[in-house]
C-alpha cells in the first residue's frame, strides 16, 4: 500500500494570471508577497457557475483559498480510508475523485508536511511491513476499547512511528497534550468531535 503526492494546480489560475499580466503560475498562492488581491485587470475573465457568470479572481480561485494536494494510491480507496483521513487534524477538505485518487485540503495554520506524513504513516505499507500494519490495526482496536469510557481522547503516531494515545476531561486538554508532543491526532473520540462542532 503506497501513496504519492503531487500539488494540485488550479486550471483557472493560469488564465487569471495571464489577464493580470503575470507570465507564470505561482508555486504557492499563500506565499506570494507580490500578489495584490486588489489588482483588477483590464479584461476580467469569467467562468459559468450555477449562479451565473463569476469573475475569475482571488475570491473565486480555489488555489487562493485552499492548500490542495492530490494523493495517488495503489490500493482502492474505501469508507475506512475516507473516515480515517477526515478525522486527522489539519485535514480541511477531502474529495474522493476515483478509486485510486483523492484530493486533500490542508488547513492554513497546519504544517502540510506533518499532515501529509501523518496520512502516509497510516496507509503506506510495503509487503515487508504488511505484518506490522496488521499488528497496528489490532493495537488501534485495543486502544479504542480501552479509551471507550474516557470523555475525550486522541490516538497519534509518535516521531518514531509508534502508536500512542492521550486522554483528558475535554477536547482542549487533549489538544494541549498533542501540541506539547508536536503531533497531530490520527483518530479522536466522538465526544471530542461533537464538542468541536458545537463550539464552531
Amino acid at each position: 500500500m503506497r501513496i504519492s503526492w503531487s500539488r494540485w494546480h488550479d486550471p483557472m489560475l493560469s488564465i487569471y494570471l495571464r489577464f493580470a499580466g503575470k507570465d507564470r503560475q505561482k508555486d504557492d498562492p499563500f506565499d506570494d508577497d507580490d500578489y495584490d488581491p486588489l489588482m483588477v485587470p483590464e479584461d476580467i475573465p469569467v467562468m459559468p457557475t450555477p449562479l451565473g457568470l463569476m469573475p475569475i479572481g482571488p475570491a473565486s480561485l480555489p488555489s487562493c483559498q485552499f492548500n490542495f494536494w492530490v494523493g495517488h494510491t495503489d490500493f482502492r480507496i474505501n469508507e475506512y480510508f475516507r473516515d480515517t483521513v477526515e478525522k486527522i487534524d489539519g485535514v480541511e477538505t477531502l474529495d474522493i475523485w476515483t478509486p485510486y485518487r483523492f484530493r486533500v485540503g490542508i488547513g492554513k495554520l497546519f504544517s502540510e508536511e506533518k499532515v501529509l506524513n501523518t496520512i502516509l504513516g497510516i496507509f503506506t505499507v510495503t509487503e515487508d511491513s504488511m505484518e506490522q500494519f496488521e499488528r497496528e490495526q489490532d493495537i488501534l482496536k485495543k486502544y479504542r476499547k480501552l479509551l471507550k469510557s474516557r470523555k475525550a481522547w486522541a490516538i497519534y503516531r509518535t516521531k518514531d512511528k509508534q502508536l500512542a494515545f492521550v486522554y483528558g476531561s475535554s477536547k482542549e486538554q487533549v489538544d494541549r497534550q498533542l501540541k506539547d508532543r508536536g503531533v497531530y491526532a490520527i483518530e479522536r473520540s466522538q465526544e471530542a468531535e461533537t464538542t468541536q462542532a458545537e463550539s464552531e
